[in-house]
């Protein structure tokens, strides 16, 4: 059962890894903030119409659950995906969630170290291996890193393993631009 928490933990990073990403593709080109950060309080998100805050096409049993059940038919396995990147250093630990889709390899292994010991030893690994680390946060409870190398670019998250201990690293590898 331990097993299918870490998996659960493991889509954590690797959710905002790959959220940070597309949204950061995803900016208005205006500059304008539109109304996407009013807080209406007339706006009637209970309503479950169209356009309201809700997604009412949305059938409650098609969301995932994060059994390892829906994360096999989301393409999640508990081994490297096909095709991952051998020239991407990983930290030594157990792979708890792989996948690859359209191009995006991603992997969550579980680490013995606290994390941040976790992403000092998954940044020396890319370093010495001529990564070069383009940006890197603290944002308390997950560490998460950019590394460019001549044909991937990585990005790196850390969080602490409340379930078994350690910490989950997740990778998002993408091919270089």
């Amino acid at each position: 059962m331990k097993s299918l928490h870490v998996r659960r933990l493991a889509l954590l990073p690797v959710t905002a890894v790959l959220g940070a990403a597309l949204l950061a593709g995803c900016s208005d080109d205006d500059g304008g903030s539109d109304d996407a950060g009013s807080s209406d309080s007339s706006d009637s998100s209970d309503s479950g119409e169209p356009g309201t805050g809700t997604d009412a096409d949305t059938d409650p049993s098609d969301v995932p659950t994060g059994d390892l059940d829906d994360l096999e038919e989301l393409g999640f396995d508990d081994e490297l995906p096909d095709g991952f990147p051998d020239d991407v250093p990983l930290v030594e630990g157990e792979v708890q969630v792989g996948a690859e889709q359209t191009g995006v390899y991603t992997a969550a292994l579980q680490s013995d170290g606290a994390p941040q010991e976790a992403y000092d030893e998954a940044a020396g690994l890319l370093e010495a291996d001529g990564y070069e680390e383009t940006t890197s946060q603290d944002l308390g409870e997950v560490l998460i890193g950019s590394f460019t190398g001549d044909d991937w670019e990585v990005a790196v998250s850390v969080i602490e393993d409340p379930v078994g201990g350690g910490s989950v690293v997740s990778y998002s590898v993408t091919e270089a631009s």
